[in-house]
């Protein structure tokens, strides 16, 4: 399945039940010879050597952090920004982040400061940042005084979901994207409860998608109709605040 977003950049969101079309898809947008790979310990450990084996042909560089809102930080971002660099990585090269909404969020922030802007592609590996922050260009790190409140809107170049990498998640994270998947119930048409009861497969992710790329290709900015996309989240964010995102 694929989708195509017409943002600011205009790009696919591909859905498939494997990588092994994502060497002819990724080849599409990438025009430097250096990758970097921005993932996590655990993702790293479960999927890294199959994404670094797709690009055997490119100089492939990997960078780990470790799992959750603490890597949302500037010193893991300053510590990317100075990777990139020493690496000699220059603008027409690529980022690619590989992981859920955290990996997505620092390695997309990253991307769009990095000599201005450096080319981008989403892998996500976890359920809501297939259904939801792998597309629509938010990226963000945290501060003290609260969640996101440094970042930019930069679209990716292309997204690549990959089915696959649900058979691992845990049932914790299949809940925190089935909660996603419900919230663009309700926000959109065409995706209705008897749907999402039936489980999670391609076309229920293609289902919610496409209501975002709706939403985001109305209002890329949040200016308006977007802010519909911030329903429940809110809350959560202030609860991860009061918690020190624990």
């Amino acid at each position: 399945m694929e989708i195509k977003v017409n943002a600011s950049k205009d790009y696919s969101v591909i859905i498939k039940d494997s990588l092994c079309e994502l060497k002819s898809y990724a080849k599409q947008v990438i025009k430097g010879d250096k990758i970097a790979i921005i993932t996590d310990k655990r993702v790293e450990k479960l999927y890294l050597k199959q994404v670094e084996e797709v690009f055997s042909d490119s100089k492939v560089y990997t960078y780990s952090v470790n799992g959750g809102e603490e890597s949302k930080s500037i010193t893991c971002y300053y510590e990317i920004l100075e990777f990139l660099a020493e690496n000699g990585f220059k603008r027409n090269d690529t980022i690619i982040a590989l992981g859920g909404g955290v990996i997505g969020d620092l390695a997309g922030f990253t991307a769009s400061t990095y000599m201005r802007g450096i080319n981008l592609i989403m892998i996500p590996t976890t359920l809501l940042a297939m259904v939801d922050s792998s597309v629509g260009g938010k990226t963000a790190i945290n501060l003290k005084s609260g969640k996101n409140l440094a970042g930019s809107f930069y679209q990716p170049s292309l997204v690549y979901i990959c089915t696959e990498f649900l058979k691992t998640l845990p049932d914790r994270e299949v809940l925190s994207g089935m909660g996603e998947i419900v919230k663009y119930s309700f926000i959109g048409s065409g995706l209705t409860l008897d749907e999402i009861k039936q489980g999670v497969n391609g076309s229920l992710i293609y289902k919610c998608v496409d209501i975002k790329r709706q939403i985001v290709e109305n209002d890329e900015r949040e200016s308006g109709e977007r802010k519909l996309l911030n329903l429940g989240h809110t809350v959560g964010h202030a609860i991860e605040k009061v918690e020190n995102y624990t």
